[in-house]
């Protein structure tokens, strides 16, 4: 982990690069589409989104072929899971390579998804199906990790303005356990060449 962040602070000073900018943006973010239950009644999440703040860094290497890199952090307002007794929040870092052609930017690239849940433990009684069982709540914070791949797609609709779309992709490899996220929102970059 201390290479990959020595590399992304070493690199913008190795790379002979235009000028590099940083952008801010809000984001709608949907985790683990159609694979989590959001009721009792077995309702599954294909449009819960959650409220992100997400910062990029642009590191512009090659200007003859509009070729970037994109250290990327994001974080989620915590919010409750569909019950008053359990929060979550998540955090995402990724760090992508970016192709420009003229008003839009594309992006591929890995990342590292924090999702961290707390409550105050003890259990809650839910309905499972015909019955209800005691379920068990987690004391204090308890985090997971995943490795994703990540991609986007930004369109310049104003100098400095950006629409973004884009997703993750989990486990990759497991076509059972595969996953996918989404998020739109919009960017603002400052410091951005015309």
């Amino acid at each position: 982990m201390r290479k990959i962040i020595l590399l992304i602070v070493l690199l913008p000073l190795a790379s002979n690069a235009r000028k590099n900018h940083f952008s801010l943006g809000l984001e709608a973010f949907n985790q683990f589409t159609g694979k989590t239950q959001v009721n009792n009644e077995g309702t599954l999440n294909y449009f819960s989104p959650q409220l992100f703040i997400a910062s990029e860094y642009f590191i512009n290497i090659d200007k003859e072929n509009n070729f970037s890199l994109h250290p990327n952090i994001s974080f989620g307002i915590p919010r409750t899971n569909g019950d008053e007794n359990t929060h979550s929040m998540t955090i995402v870092g990724s760090f992508a390579a970016g192709w420009t052609l003229d008003q839009f930017l594309l992006q591929v690239g890995l990342g590292l998804e924090l999702n961290l849940i707390w409550a105050n433990g003890g259990t809650e009684r839910l309905n499972n199906g015909d019955t209800y069982t005691d379920f068990w709540l987690p004391s204090g914070l308890h985090t997971s990790r995943n490795l994703i791949i990540n991609f986007s797609g930004d369109w310049f609709f104003l100098y400095n303005w950006a629409l973004r779309t884009g997703g993750y992709v989990y486990n990759l490899e497991s076509s059972h356990k595969r996953s996918l996220s989404y998020f739109f929102g919009v960017h603002y970059h400052f410091g951005a060449e015309k």
